[in-house]
């Protein structure tokens, strides 16, 4: 053997270690990763409680309401409701929409026009706010 094929020899072993080492690397690298959906606390009834209509002093503050609404929010990012999607009233009618958790919105479409509102949900008080007032009205829901 020659001094030129010991060589090979010696280059060759080292790339053997050094893909052996980097194939160990790789497979003690891999566990097992649970995937799971995001929560949605939005899902199910929720009943408006209380209402806040601001005159256009800053005044406003929510008070207790008569209102029997309801919403329903699906897990398909749908709602279904008999009132508040089109205005802060009732509807003898069902209304629908759908809502975005991302972007904190609730979309419907009433009599050919789009009404588009935002939520926050906080200490299990969602709180809806109707983008079609020129002052602060709110409403504020509890789960049923």
């Amino acid at each position: 053997m020659t001094i030129k094929d010991t060589s090979i020899l010696k280059i060759t072993s080292l790339k053997w270690i050094a893909l052996l080492v980097l194939g160990f690397q790789l497979l003690s690298s891999c566990t097992e990763r649970t995937v799971t959906e995001p929560s949605n606390d939005l899902i199910g009834e929720w009943v408006v409680t209380e209402t806040l209509l601001d005159i256009g002093n800053g005044s406003g503050e929510f008070e207790a309401t008569d209102l029997n609404i309801i919403l329903h929010f699906e897990e398909d990012q749908r709602l279904t409701g008999n009132g508040l999607l089109c205005g802060f009233s009732e509807s003898t009618e069902t209304l629908t929409g759908s809502y975005s958790i991302d972007k904190g919105t609730i979309t419907a479409t009433c009599d050919g026009r789009q009404f588009e509102h935002t939520f926050t949900l906080k200490n299990d008080e969602l709180i809806i706010s109707n983008s079609s007032c020129r002052e602060p009205c709110r409403a504020k829901l509890i789960k049923k």
